[in-house]
């Protein structure tokens, strides 16, 4: 996604207009913060809320990296450092349930951004690559302290527990009642808790 070179005043403005849209889908959904709905918000026409971003394709980029800011700076200093991965995703997940119309947004983002020209692909494809470094290091972490067996392989599970999570929040996009954290103790209980049994 290409940025251009802001002054002071721009990039407050620039934030002033994502804290306000992360607030607008937090309220109203995703459906609610249209970016007529956003500009109206900080006191712009649509017209002078774009021009801070290009296109709504880049102003909706733009909110999903502030929220991955928000919530990378979550469970560092929330969560907390010795959290495991799966403690961590459990408060993730916890937290992305109390605010829908984001998850919304990632998951219309994820399938459009699948386009190479879209805006938010090289963001997109980025971030999951990210996602599985990180879940890989963690996994071996939890390896290493005695919560998952020796014999896990951290390395194909991360890219697994990556299309979990991320299939886990589209299902109970569809149906509330679907309890993400329980699904999640499920995917960490196949993969083996030192001490269990053996089926």
């Amino acid at each position: 996604m290409s940025r251009q070179r802001a002054s002071p005043k721009g990039t407050a403005k620039r934030d002033e207009i994502l804290d306000a849209a992360l607030r607008l889908i937090g309220e109203q959904g995703y459906a609610g913060a249209t970016v007529r709905a956003i500009a109206a918000a900080v006191d712009l026409s649509s017209a002078g809320l774009l021009h801070h971003f290009g296109t709504k394709e880049d102003l909706y980029s733009a909110i999903l990296e502030r929220h991955d800011m928000f919530v990378e700076a979550y469970v560092t200093n929330d969560v907390g450092a010795s959290a495991s991965l799966e403690q961590a995703l459990q408060a993730v997940l916890e937290r992305n349930a109390q605010v829908p119309g984001l998850i919304e947004l990632y998951v219309r983002f994820s399938i459009e951004g699948a386009r190479p020209e879209h805006p938010a692909h090289a963001y997109l494809a980025a971030r999951l690559e990210e996602a599985r470094h990180s879940y890989e290091f963690e996994l071996q972490n939890m390896v290493a302290r005695g919560q998952l067996p020796l014999a896990t392989d951290a390395a194909a599970s991360a890219p697994v527990l990556l299309t979990f999570v991320e299939g886990v929040q589209i299902a109970w996009l569809r149906d509330p009642r679907v309890d993400m954290g329980a699904q999640l103790a499920v995917f960490f209980d196949l993969l083996g808790r030192p001490g269990q049994a053996s089926g």
